[in-house]
């Protein structure tokens, strides 16, 4: 079957480059979101876990005096 389908293509290669960079880009474009969302995430964690406390800076209140 897979030899009658590959004879009635007709094996144009500038078509099947096409499909093939076009199958790439849909097979890692959500990898790489994934990763940028992930690396993001892991980097806010870290920096949340800083000695100053991290993330936004409180206002600070002075003691009456």
């Amino acid at each position: 079957m897979i030899l009658t389908v590959l004879a009635l293509h007709g094996g144009d290669g500038h078509v099947d480059l096409v499909y093939f960079w076009s199958a790439v880009v849909m097979a890692s474009m959500p990898v790489a979101v994934f990763v940028v969302i992930g690396f993001l995430a892991v980097r806010a964690y870290f920096r949340r876990r800083e000695a100053d406390g991290g993330g936004e800076a409180e206002p600070h209140v002075q003691p009456p005096s």
